[in-house]
């Protein structure tokens, strides 16, 4: 099902990973926090994370923008907040794969 893949991003590279968004967060642990249903992202990688209009939005490091769905917004919060600032080379934001996969 095209559900079950996920668009791994990380050192500048992609991969197609055959899981559910719930495996893989499960399989990462606390280096990831879910910012929606479709989006992982290692915890260390958002800049900042900011409350505009009626919306909450994470900023990444690679300067992209992702919305924190609201049942997500307390957790990302309290996740970014008590993490370390440690080496964030190996970046990591995970999304499902919805279209037709490359072959």
């Amino acid at each position: 099902a095209e559900g079950d893949y996920m668009r791994i991003f990380a050192e500048g590279r992609e991969w197609l990973y055959h899981c559910t968004l719930a495996h893989l967060s499960e399989q990462l642990g606390s280096r990831v926090i879910r910012l929606n249903r479709s989006t992982l992202v290692r915890s260390d990688f958002i800049t900042r994370i900011r409350h505009v209009r009626d919306k909450w939005e994470a900023h990444l490091k690679d300067g992209s923008t992702c919305r924190i769905s609201r049942p997500h917004v307390k957790d990302v919060i309290d996740h970014t907040s008590s993490t370390e600032d440690v080496d964030s080379s190996k970046n990591l934001i995970a999304r499902p794969q919805f279209s037709n996969f490359a072959r």
